[in-house]
């Protein structure tokens, strides 16, 4: 009885709280025939502050194979990344 009771607290404990911690949305923009514009927007639903974010951009053939990585900042120590805040980078490559 006793577990069941714990159980139900630590529910109703997390229950508010958002079901995604971070969302993500990408979107590409075909600018013209050799460049691609791609926009990350990612909201902070948690209640962390985000230091860094970092991530990689590949590009790949049609096997499978990588051609290239780049390793790309999102979010770095002085844009600060407090709870409930969208942070939106727009990097080009060509």
């Amino acid at each position: 009885m006793n577990i069941l009771l714990f159980c139900l607290f630590l529910s109703a404990l997390y229950s508010d709280e958002p079901k995604d911690l971070l969302a993500v949305d990408i979107r590409q923009r075909i600018m013209n025939d050799k460049q691609t514009r791609i926009v990350i927007q990612i909201n902070n639903n948690s209640q962390r502050n985000i230091s860094e974010l970092d991530g990689f951009l590949l590009q790949i053939n049609s096997k499978g194979d990588i051609l290239s990585e780049k390793r790309i900042t999102f979010l770095e120590h002085e844009d600060g990344g407090s709870t409930k805040q969208s942070s939106l980078k727009i990097r080009s490559f060509h």
